[in-house]
Formats: C-alpha cells, sequence, structure tokens
C-alpha cells in the first residue's frame, strides 16, 4: 500500500516465513523479525493479527498486542469462534479448543475497546459443490445473515483500539 503507511514491520514466529517476506519486498519500507527478536520499544499506530491467534496463548496475545500499540492505536484481530456453524459441524480439529465468540469478546473487553466488528465466511459446505453457483450465491447469503447470524460465522474480525493512557 504505497503512499498508507510510511513502515511496515512483519513479525512471525516462523524463521522462514520472516525470509519468504524479506525476499518479496520490493518496497524498501518494511522490515521482518522473528517474534522476540524485534526490536524493543517500538510502538506501532496498528497491529494485524490475522487466522492464527486462536492457536495461542489469547490473552498473551492481547498482551503481546497491547504492548506494541501506541495509546489509541488500532488491532485488527481475527478469530473462530468454538460456537460458529464450523465450530458445530467439526471443521478444523482445534475448534474443540476454541472458545465461543462472546467468551473471546469477553477477553478482548478487558484490554481494548471494540470498534467495529466484521463476520466472515459462512460455511456451506454443500454449497461449494457447485462452485460456479456457491460464487454468486455465498457472498448474497452472507450480506443478508451478515446481521441475524453473526455468531455462526467462520470468523470475526474485530477492529479494536487501545485504551488511552
Amino acid at each position: 500500500m504505497p503512499g498508507v503507511f510510511s513502515e511496515i514491520v512483519g513479525i512471525d514466529i516462523a524463521p522462514d516465513m520472516v525470509k519468504v517476506s524479506s525476499t518479496l519486498d520490493t518496497s524498501g519500507k518494511a522490515k521482518f523479525y522473528v517474534r522476540g527478536q524485534e526490536p524493543q520499544g517500538d510502538l506501532f499506530d496498528v497491529v494485524v493479527e490475522i487466522g492464527v491467534a486462536n492457536y495461542t496463548d489469547f490473552d498473551a496475545e492481547l498482551a503481546y498486542a497491547n504492548a506494541h500499540l501506541k495509546s489509541g492505536g488500532t488491532y485488527i484481530l481475527s478469530i473462530a469462534g468454538s460456537n460458529s456453524l464450523s465450530g458445530y459441524m467439526g471443521g478444523d480439529t482445534g475448534y474443540q479448543n476454541f472458545l465461543s465468540y462472546p467468551e473471546y469478546e469477553k477477553k478482548i473487553e478487558a484490554v481494548f475497546m471494540i470498534e467495529k466488528t466484521i463476520p466472515v465466511g459462512l460455511r456451506l459446505p454443500i454449497l461449494w459443490k457447485m462452485p460456479a453457483i456457491a460464487r454468486i450465491v455465498q457472498p448474497v447469503l452472507e450480506a443478508c445473515l451478515r446481521i441475524p447470524l453473526r455468531n455462526l460465522f467462520h470468523e470475526k474480525v474485530y477492529m479494536l483500539k487501545r485504551r488511552q493512557g
């Protein structure tokens, strides 16, 4: 996103992912680190964590993001809930260890202010047996069901604000 950010820092637990990311960056604005080896004391305007928080110590992830955000900074976080349709259908084996969305939200609200929640990915495997139809029907169903069935979606993306101070 040229012109949007003056600098981007990528942090990952996998050294190989850091290496690949470093070789793919052509902007000269990005820096990549293995988690735990990043410069200490850096605070950021935005921290993004997509698709991994469920598989970690969730409280520790919230604390890590909070410690690396400027006051009033934004944390974009995606999580899957055990009470989602995927959880009920026995999706990923990890779902047995996931919390429900309300349980996650209680933990989130202890550290951050929830600005916005966007449910994404309503899992409808039977529909995807007909991909040509699914590409048309899935987005329409998701748009119509996003509000009334928000906890059944595969994931929720949270726009969170770090509390001032």
